[in-house]
């Protein structure tokens, strides 16, 4: 027989003989019996051992004596177990005189310990060996014993192994005992371990016992002398034998993990994340044990069972000499390879990936669990319950923790560890990929070849899982081989298409597609199918064993938001396939990706039951959905294809209940991807998904009604302004529909059901309607009556319209209960943007005109009143333009809580296109002249009877005779001078032909602000209910000043947005900030700037552009921002230069409250630079925009111009410009865009440092604060991480350059709303404007009495 096939290590090839090919290995014979041995000496065992194991003084005096009783001892030793009290003398005397080795007096026992021999006692190492090497025979299996004996075998084993430990610890061992004391530990574990017939309970634990031993004492011999290279191979060639016993897995796993812990401090330092480990495992390796001696014991031990893939492979693992024997001395004569317990292989395997995996995520730096939680005394497995990509091996539900930038690169780990988890991914595979054998490697049995192999699939997952983890570690300018990316990529694509796998590499591959890794896109197909398994379903159609299902269906969501810009990015690029394969025949990988993806997107958003993962996922809609938008139909249509649309709902309300569901939604595979239509067909499906799920399922949930509210919003802009979407009004109008029966279902909910997130999400529901309204919307009744319905409800807490066959109420009938005052605000909102946009192109523009601008122009002094407590008008009596033809004109500045605007009207004689002359105008003339009418015929009524009326009222003569009153004859002699005036003006009036009548001359002087006024109710005389709705207001600089305050307090929300690019590997804020003025920026960067907003310039003090190309310094907020508005919302976009730290101030660390200058619209005829973007800009309007700062010159007088100096202002003023107090003391949020060149730098950014340069007059608090970070990809995507509460913008979604603007601008926007709504003391602009007037007109009025007032009217202001 050939013993070399025996003894083989780790080894490649027969030439190379691994690392110890030059040393030999360690024969491993046991202790022998001696001369006893041959001739038979029970007898003298029993009498020499009972006496010696007394405790009696020994008898042994001499080292002849010694040494004749070591022989006898040793013989003993190997005594069968009926003669266990003669084997117990036996240990109990060698452990007495090993003793001798130790410190100080050996641990009193029970019963004494022998007394030790004075030959011993003064020199023990000359015995130590010979009394080391005797001990063999106690572990050596004694057959057809019973269970008992057994058990009082493994009693005293245990008691040697206690002694070889104290031995390790604290002996004085030289390097002959070293190596013996190995060579016994090597011994016992050989004789224990290489037979594969099974073992009783206690030989199992005794299994565990003595490789845990075992692997301790290396690990301190490690440590104090060094095993030679002949112990290493001797150890590497007996663990290869029992590789077939579960337990020497567990302990390699656990002392090379703890080896682990140790060299990555040793080559990371304390900042490298250490693994968690038990107590008692951290002293496994000792403390002071050098940094050299680390590394050579951890990589030994590491490749101490060879190859850990060859556990799949039974053939190997039986090619031992046991296993051969054993199969010779069967009764049926089976293979080595059908042992029975090798049946357990595969559990084996999975344990050995777990050991391998753990290691893998040691040098990465995130250590899943404690997977070595083991005890010296008490060896336990090295897996937990469940594996280490399970979220329940987690504490809770905490978020991934990010990568350590100190980790080691992909290729470096790859060496390491490479070759096993290649050959791990691909077990069970065809074609199969075994490792290279030498000529003495046997081949597999015929057998073996149709091996099932599914039991080895859970190891093979988590070898995939692990390979997945180091790719997606790759750094941003790391390079990975090329080699390894191949088999990487063959070893996944593999995985992903067995179901019993593709759910480890889902789970651990979700960042593969942000990381730059070459040749990737091959595995887009493979990855889209597990997707679609995983997401179509409440359950995913994937074996997924102990992996947490709802972490599975997170990463798949974390993939999905990778692959959305895939069809509009790789459009015409075709779908990459591994050589040899052609699958998808010439398919391009947009038209692939665009039907798959949307179809997968859409069915997961309706099977997801959990709220948590429903928000990322609707953002990956939304993305889906705008990255479709680049896709117009060549010919326009209307939508008419079934697949389009769904069944038409009910207007009479909302169908939440389960079975619309069915009828309208169920199937989302009906949308057809090769359809012209299909980008329109996909906005109006997710319309009717989303909504539908709004209200069925999400209505209770906050965070996801948010979110959906919010996508909706972005919906909206699809619907109306998309002209590639050919979508129907009546698609709008449903969807309006459904968003207000929303709003109708959360009011309508019973009281105990209202709370505070209940009412955020009905605030939300009305910006989303805001965002809704178009003209054509409003122009149709049934739409605007509902959303009148809705607003009213708000407003009021109930409808007029009850239900269907109650009486409406009318509005005096009812008592105003709004459900909320946000709620009621929103709804004024709502309403006011309604009526700014019925009936018109859009939203009216802020009128410019305000009484700074009358005065420049040479008009006199302007009435000021405020009328109902909420409106301020400034009324001008002087013509404007008209002064050849003067007319009764005044010029009114109308001010409320939703903007500023400006009237001019005139009373006028003539209509305008009558001829212009001086002279009165002429008579009417009639066309034709009437036919005379004949005279009427006037018949006299009969004279009426007296009746006792006539008498009831006395003549005025009786009255005054009776009262005798002195004054009568004066009286009646004025009477008669009356009557006799009368009657000669009726005699000249009938002698006198009167002539034509002419008009007056039109006057040039009068009180057209009376005129207003009282056209429009307001001087309405003795009417108490109307007398007090006007207010007239003190002038004087004063309240200029306050008017000033007031327009500069915007009527739509306002926020200011910091932009940043940090360049790869600055971590100072002021290198950060020094980038702005560079001009070699990315050109990605520069195209982000120009899309996120118009350039606004001042058009005062400027003075002459600098020739220099422009930077982006340029929009710091001195000269430019850049600005973008709706109308709801303004963003101002600053690029902060460096200037803002030598303006700041002193700030309170609590609430940071400064003033900065707010930006004004005005006119301007300078052309733009290369960076005006308004041609194109989403800011609205055309032609070139700047802007200025204002500020009260209360607030800051030596740093900012007076605000009577200045323009409208459109940003907030929020702290010091309102003065209610405290109720308008709310806090807004720090928002900052950080272009990077590294993501990796995102874990080091200055965050505090820069908020130093954002300071902008407003309070702020630092759990506001929130970043998004934008990294530029080699393929041409940007990568996105943002915040939980961004919206449509998920973390880690991989987006189109062309619509990072657009989701930028919505992430900030959506951030801001969350924080207004989770603030109790937010008020919006039109409350705090219109409180604002309220104060106006309680610290400016005028105390004046009603004809105080309508006198004041008659004279000049």
């Amino acid at each position: 027989m050939n013993v070399g096939i025996f003894n083989r290590v780790n080894c490649k090839n027969r030439e190379s003989d691994g690392m110890y090919s030059e040393w030999s290995s360690l024969p491993l014979e046991g202790g022998g019996t001696g001369v006893l041995g041959s001739v038979g000496g029970r007898e003298v065992v029993l009498a020499v051992v009972k006496q010696l194991a007394s405790h009696q003084p020994s008898p042994l005096t001499t080292d002849a004596e010694v040494e004749w009783v070591l022989e006898v001892l040793r013989f003993g030793l190997s005594l069968p177990l009926t003669e266990h009290e003669a084997l117990r003398d036996c240990v109990y005397v060698c452990y007495a005189w090993l003793g001798a080795l130790l410190p100080g007096s050996p641990p009193a026992t029970h019963p004494p310990s022998p007394a030790v021999p004075p030959p011993i006692a003064a020199d023990p190492h000359k015995y130590a060996n010979k009394i080391l090497n005797h001990l063999h025979n106690l572990f050596v299996p004694r057959p057809n014993e019973s269970g008992n004996l057994m058990s009082k075998q493994a009693v005293l084993c245990h008691r040697v192994l206690r002694l070889a430990r104290a031995l390790a610890e604290s002996g004085s061992l030289g390097a002959r005992e070293w190596r013996s004391l190995l060579a016994l530990l090597l011994a016992a574990a050989s004789a224990l371990l290489a037979p594969p017939a099974p073992l009783c309970a206690d030989a199992e634990h005794l299994c565990d016992r003595v490789l845990c031993v075992l692997f301790e004492v290396w690990i301190l011999a490690c440590h104090r002398c060094f095993p030679s290279p002949v112990l290493w191979r001797t150890l590497r060639e007996q663990c290869v034998r029992w590789r077939h016993r579960a337990p020497l897995t567990e302990q390699w796993a656990r002392v090379s993990l703890c080896l682990t812990r140790r060299l990555l401090r040793h080559m990371y330092g304390p900042l490298f994340p250490a693994m968690p480990i038990s107590e008692e495992d951290a002293q496994l390796v000792p403390a002071d044990m050098s940094a050299e001696a680390v590394v050579q014991a951890w990589y030994r031990i590491l490749h101490t069972i060879g190859n850990p893939v060859d556990l799949c492979r039974p053939h190997l693992i039986s090619h031992t000499p046991e296993f051969l024997q054993y199969s010779m001395t069967s009764e049926d004569g089976r293979e080595p390879s059908a042992a029975p317990c090798l049946s357990a292989l595969a559990g084996i395997f999975h344990r050995a990936m777990l050991g391998l995996a753990a290691h893998v995520d040691a040098f990465l730096g995130t250590p899943r669990s404690s997977l070595i939680g083991l005890t010296s005394s008490r060896p336990s497995s090295v897996v937990p319950t469940t594996p280490p990509n399970s979220i329940t091996s987690q504490v809770g539900e905490t978020e991934r923790l990010p990568l350590t930038p100190l980790r080691p690169s992909v290729n470096s780990i790859l060496h390491l560890f490479g070759e096993w988890l290649f050959e791990a991914a691909l077990v069970g595979t065809v074609p199969a990929q075994p490792q290279q054998r030498s000529e003495s490697t046997p081949t597999p049995p015929p057998s073996d070849a149709a091996l099932n192999m599914l039991s080895y699939q859970p190891g093979r997952a988590v070898a995939l899982g692990a390979l997945c983890r180091v790719l997606c570690s790759k750094q941003c300018r790391e390079q990975v081989l090329a080699p390894y990316l191949a088999r990487s990529y063959a070893a996944l694509q593999r995985g992903l298409r067995d179901p019993a796998t593709a759910a480890a590499v889902v789970l651990n591959a979700a960042d593969i597609f942000r990381l730059d890794l070459d040749g990737v896109l091959v595995l887009v197909p493979d990855f889209i199918n597990a997707l679609d398994r995983i997401l179509s379903d409440t359950e995913p159609k994937l074996e997924c064993g102990t992996i947490d299902k709802r972490e599975l269906r997170k990463a798949a969501i974390s993939l999905l938001l990778s692959l959305v810009a895939f069809p509009y990015h790789y459009k015409g690029l075709p779908v990459p396939e591994f050589p040899g394969c052609n699958e998808y025949g010439g398919m391009t990988l947009g038209a692939y990706t665009r039907a798959r993806l949307s179809l997968a997107v859409v069915a997961g958003v309706q099977a997801e039951r959990s709220d948590a993962l429903a928000v990322p996922l609707l953002a990956a809609l939304y993305l889906c959905v705008r990255h479709a938008a680049p896709a117009p139909p060549p010919a326009p249509a209307p939508v008419s294809d079934a697949s389009a649309r769904s069944k038409p709902r009910s207007e009479g309300g909302s169908s939440s209940g389960p079975g619309s569901a069915e009828d309208d939604f169920a199937d989302m595979r009906d949308l057809d991807p090769a359809s012209p239509m299909f980008g329109s067909a996909l906005v109006v499906r997710a319309t009717y998904l989303v909504c539908h799920r709004l209200i069925s399922s999400w209505k209770g949930e906050l965070q996801v009604s948010l979110a959906a509210l919010e996508l909706l919003s972005g919906l909206a802009k699809l619907h109306s302004s998309q002209p590639e979407f050919m979508i129907e009004a009546v698609e709008r109008k449903r969807a309006v529909r459904w968003i207000c029966d929303y709003i109708s279902v959360q009011c309508g909910r019973p009281p105990q059901a209202h709370s505070r997130d209940l009412h955020s999400c009905v605030v939300a529901a009305y910006a989303c309607l805001a965002s809704w309204l178009c003209p054509p919307l409003l122009a149709d009744a049934d739409c605007l009556a509902a959303l009148l319905e809705v607003v009213e409800l708000g407003l009021a807490g109930s409808k007029s319209q009850g239900k269907p066959g109650e009486p409406p109420k009318m509005k005096d009938e009812k008592e105003l209960k709004p459900v909320s005052m946000r709620v009621r605000d929103a709804a004024e909102s709502l309403l006011m943007l309604i009526l700014d946009q019925a009936g018109t192109e859009g939203p009216g523009p802020w009128c410019r005109i305000s009484e700074r601008w009358l005065a420049e122009a040479g008009h006199g002094a302007l009435r000021h009143f405020v009328a109902d407590g909420h409106t301020l008008l400034s009324l001008l009596e002087e013509p404007l333009a008209n002064s050849q033809e003067p007319q009764p004109t005044v010029v009114v500045i109308i001010r409320n809580g939703w903007g500023q605007y400006a009237w001019s009207m005139s009373c006028r004689g003539a209509p305008r296109c009558a001829t212009r002359v001086s002279a009165a105008c002429a008579r009417p003339v009639p066309m034709s002249e009437p036919p005379p009418r004949p005279p009427p015929v006037c018949r006299a009524l009969p004279a009426a009877p007296p009746c006792a009326v006539d008498s009831a009222f006395p003549s005025l003569d009786a009255v005054l005779r009776k009262l005798n009153d002195p004054e009568a004859p004066t009286l009646f002699k004025l009477l008669e001078q009356q009557a006799t005036l009368e009657k000669k003006v009726r005699d000249s009036e009938d002698n006198v032909v009167p002539d034509e009548y002419v008009p007056p001359e039109p006057v040039t002087e009068f009180q057209t602000a009376r005129l207003f006024l009282s056209h429009f109710g307001y001087l309405n005389i003795g009417d108490k209910k109307g007398g007090g709705r006007l207010v007239a207001l003190e002038g004087g600089a004063g309240l200029s000043a306050a008017l000033a305050k007031l327009d500069a307090l915007g009527a739509r929300a306002a926020l200011t947005v910091h932009v940043f690019c940090a360049r790869a590997g600055q971590r100072a804020a002021a290198d950060i900030v020094a980038n702005a003025a560079a001009v070699d920026l990315p050109p990605a960067y520069i195209a982000m700037l120009r899309g996120l907003g118009r350039p606004m310039r001042r058009s005062q003090g400027v003075g002459p552009r600098l020739q220099r190309p422009p930077v982006p310094a340029d929009y710091d907020g001195r000269e430019q921002v850049l600005y973008w508005s709706d109308s709801t919302d303004e963003i101002f976009f600053v690029v902060p230069s460096g200037h803002e730290l030598t303006e700041s101030e002193d700030q309170n660390d609590s609430l940071k409250s400064d003033v900065d200058g707010s930006c004004l619209s005005v006119k301007s005829g300078d052309k733009g630079s290369c960076w005006d973007v308004s041609s194109g800009g989403s800011g609205g309007g055309s032609g070139a925009a700047s802007y200025e700062r204002s500020v009260s010159e209360c607030e800051r007088p030596d740093r900012r111009a007076p605000l009577a100096d200045k323009s409208r202002a459109l940003s907030l003023e929020l702290d010091k410009l309102t003065g209610s107090g405290r109720r308008n003391r709310d806090f807004t949020p720090k928002i900052l865009i950080i272009w990077l060149e590294d993501f990796e730098d995102h874990l080091n950014l200055p965050i505090d440092d820069l908020l130093q340069y954002c300071e902008t007059g407003q309070p702020w608090r630092r759990g506001e604060v929130h970043v998004l970070c934008a990294h530029a990809v080699r393929g041409g995507l940007v990568r996105v991480r943002a915040p939980p509460a961004a919206g449509v913008l998920a973390d880690g979604a991989l987006v189109a350059p062309r619509l990072l603007p657009d989701c930028l601008r919505r992430a900030a926007r959506h951030l801001a709303r969350r924080t207004r709504l989770h603030t109790d003391l937010y008020q919006p602009p039109h409350v705090r404007r219109r409180h604002m007037i309220q104060e106006i007109a309680q610290q400016f009025k005028k105390d004046l009495t009603e004809p105080q007032l309508l006198e004041s009217l008659f004279r000049a202001p």
